[in-house]
Formats: C-alpha cells, sequence, structure tokens
C-alpha cells in the first residue's frame, strides 16, 4: 500500500484550496 493510491481521500495543505478534502482519481507517473 502506497500513499498515493487510487481513491484515498487526502487534504490539500498548499494553495487558496488549503485545507480542502480531495480524492484520487488518476496516477499520471510513478514519480
Amino acid at each position: 500500500m502506497s500513499v498515493y493510491d487510487l481513491g484515498r481521500i487526502c487534504v490539500k495543505t498548499m494553495g487558496r484550496e488549503a485545507g480542502r478534502h480531495c480524492v484520487i482519481v488518476d496516477i499520471i507517473d510513478k514519480n
């Protein structure tokens, strides 16, 4: 299990959307 798995819920910590929840829907590359 990695930190970035599809369907995982996360919280944005930087930028104007800081504090908002998000869901990982696609992994572009392994970096």
